[in-house]
């Protein structure tokens, strides 16, 4: 829960609330004895979708690895580095 609100901060924050929310909800279902197992099918193929969905998009992740030669993501961030 605590990510989830830690996520209301970047440029697209609802998207990335609800993924960090989503899973907190579901790791939380085993300790209060809640048995939904479609819903965590739902929430694989939605993140295995919007995975793939981000490795193929115009700056996605093959572009960074191709243009930008898979470059080090942890360095100091830079304008001339934008990833």
């Amino acid at each position: 829960m605590f990510s989830a609100n830690l996520q209301l901060n970047d440029p697209d924050p609802l998207l990335w609330f609800f993924i960090h929310l989503s899973g907190a909800i579901l790791c939380a279902f085993p300790f209060f004895k809640i048995s939904f197992a479609a819903l965590y099918w739902v929430a694989m193929i939605f993140y295995t979708g919007y995975a793939v969905y981000l490795l193929f998009i115009s700056d996605g992740v093959l572009t960074w690895y191709s243009d930008y030669g898979a470059g080090n993501i942890t360095q100091t961030m830079k304008a001339e580095k934008q990833y």
